[in-house]
C-alpha cells in the first residue's frame, strides 16, 4: 500500500486493481522480482522487448500463497525469436520461475 500509485515502469496502476498487482507480485516472489529487476536495469533497452505474452497465476489452496506460470503464445507458423528464448531461459533458470510455450494449432 505505501508504493501504490508510485512511478514504476511496467506498473499501470489505472488498469489494474492493486489486490491483482499484489497477487502477481506473491506469485513471482522477491527472489524473481529481484533477477527480473536487475536484468531490466543492466540493460533495458534490450530487455524490454521479448517479455512473454501472459502470466497465469492462482492462489495455492488452502495457502496465502500464490504460483505462476509465464506463457509466450505462438501461432502455428510463429518461431521463438533468439530475444523470446533469452527470456524464457532466464525466467526458468536465474529466476526460477516455471514457463511454457503455447503453440495454437487451427483446424483446417
Amino acid at each position: 500500500d505505501q508504493c501504490f500509485g508510485q512511478c514504476v515502469i511496467g506498473v499501470n496502476w489505472e488498469k489494474w486493481e492493486l489486490q491483482t498487482i499484489t497477487e502477481i507480485s506473491k506469485a513471482f516472489g522477491g527472489t524473481g522480482i529481484a533477477h527480473i529487476c536487475r536484468l531490466l536495469a543492466t540493460n533495458y533497452r534490450y530487455w524490454s522487448a521479448g517479455l512473454p505474452d501472459l502470466i497465469v497465476w492462482r492462489q495455492v489452496k488452502n495457502s496465502d500463497c500464490f504460483e505462476c506460470l509465464i506463457v509466450e503464445v505462438k501461432g502455428e507458423r510463429d518461431r521463438l525469436s533468439e530475444k523470446q528464448k533469452c527470456w524464457l531461459w532466464f525466467l526458468q533458470n536465474q529466476a526460477k520461475m516455471n514457463v511454457c510455450v503455447a503453440k495454437i494449432k487451427t483446424d483446417s
